[in-house]
């Protein structure tokens, strides 16, 4: 019987993991044999052809993504599947999903080797913006890591955008978008499982702040999302290479309203899934996966 591979970081092994000890229990209760592995301790090729490797808290791998995704490629087997990796790891994605007829966050990609002026992409930006402040972040980052809010009618914060759009560019490639002042209702995170929906968390970030994410204050409750909301999902994890069918697992963030959302991200790389934040959560991740061995 194939063994299922967990893959962390190096730092996430080292301490307390909820998401990993919940599914290890959930997947070992379902007889499936299981072991959790640092993606930088571990050579591809010692993971024999009929096991498989699943990407789970590999939450390091942005500073370091060439190498990561060099890993990931010479994985036998991996899930999400490495196209997918590949494609998900810049948040150029976007773009494209918007050029699906996907809802997304209007989304101007500026690539480091074009050499661009940043004042004449903001200039742009405000003009195609209908809000004055604007988000920048890198293309390539995890929990709101380098991403900068300001306002464009401001000289002071203009300047700052500037200064921050050409820092991040010389770094790699950077996103301008405008702010979404709904942030402060929540984002609504739904998880889906072999394309099948799981379950959904809204999560609010701390007065004052405009981040989601628990290391910024951000809290998250359970949340039922609509059947806008759920068509906005299933037409963001379509978009994605090989489509939905290809997902072992998928996390698509909404803002805007509830009638009619916008996807923030779609995360197919490394998602903190939610897993201990209702009971079955893991389980139902667990079922997924053993569908995988078995077939």
């Amino acid at each position: 019987m194939a063994t299922i591979t967990l893959l962390t970081s190096a730092a996430a092994r080292d301490r307390e993991n909820s998401e990993i000890t919940l599914l290890s229990k959930s997947l070992t209760q379902l007889g499936v044999a299981t072991r959790t592995a640092s993606w930088t301790d571990t050579d591809a090729a010692e993971l024999g052809a009929g096991d498989i490797a699943i990407i789970r808290t590999t939450w390091d791998y942005t500073s370091r993504v060439a190498e990561f995704l060099a890993f990931v490629d010479a994985l036998p087997v991996v899930h999400n599947p490495a196209e997918v990796i590949r494609w998900n790891s810049h948040k150029g994605y976007l773009v494209e999903l918007a050029g699906a007829g996907v809802p997304v966050v209007p989304t101007v990609l500026v690539r480091s080797v074009d050499g661009l002026d940043p004042a004449t992409i903001l200039e742009s930006a405000r003009g195609a913006f209908t809000t004055s402040d604007i988000i920048v972040k890198p293309a390539v980052a995890a929990s709101a890591r380098g991403m900068g809010r300001f306002a464009l009618d401001s000289s002071l914060d203009l300047s700052r955008a500037i200064d921050h759009v050409r820092g991040l560019s010389d770094e790699g490639d950077v996103l301008v978008q405008p702010f979404q002042p709904d942030i402060a209702d929540g984002e609504r995170s739904l998880i889906f499982f072999a394309g099948q929906f799981a379950h959904a968390m809204l999560k609010t970030p701390a007065p004052d702040d405009f981040r989601v994410q628990a290391r910024w204050g951000g809290t998250s409750v359970a949340y039922m999302p609509t059947d806008p909301e759920l068509e906005a999902a299933h037409a963001a994890a379509a978009a994605a290479p090989g489509g939905a069918k290809s997902l072992l697992y998928a996390r698509v963030d909404l803002v805007g309203p509830a009638s009619a959302p916008s996807v923030m991200e779609l995360e197919l790389v490394e998602p903190d899934l939610f897993l201990s934040s209702g009971a079955g959560n893991a389980d139902a991740f667990a079922q997924a996966i053993a569908g995988l061995v078995a077939s």
